[in-house]
């Protein structure tokens, strides 16, 4: 990204928008959830809908993240009744995720800073 101060960027409120300018048959949405790690901020957030092909309810989760002039998008949507074996799974992802921060040994996911 161009070399900016992105601290002042609002990326709770892109995520919102994001998420209100959804077309999908939106039945619930979750909480924004915030982030701050060594340089990099995130935010995420969830939200049930039903699926239009398939006629069945399913979860959408969004995250954004911002750091060391690193962006990234992530998104996951599974189904309802996978969700006790992939909510882990994007835990597992919001807890690892480092953005323009060198990794000595990715299996640890330690970061230098920057």
């Amino acid at each position: 990204m161009p070399p900016t101060d992105w601290s002042l960027f609002p990326l709770a409120k892109l995520l919102k928008d994001v998420v209100e300018r959804d077309e999908r048959n939106i039945l619930e949405k979750g909480e924004i959830v915030t982030v701050k790690r060594q340089t990099a901020r995130i935010v995420w957030t969830e939200f049930k809908f039903i699926d239009s092909n398939e006629h069945r309810e399913a979860y959408s989760r969004i995250c954004i993240g911002l750091g060391s002039g690193i962006q990234c998008l992530i998104t996951f949507d599974y189904w309802v009744e996978d969700a006790p074996k992939l909510i882990p799974v994007w835990d597992s992802v919001m807890r690892s995720l480092t953005l323009g921060l060198y990794i000595r040994d990715p299996s640890t996911g330690v970061a230098l800073p920057d």
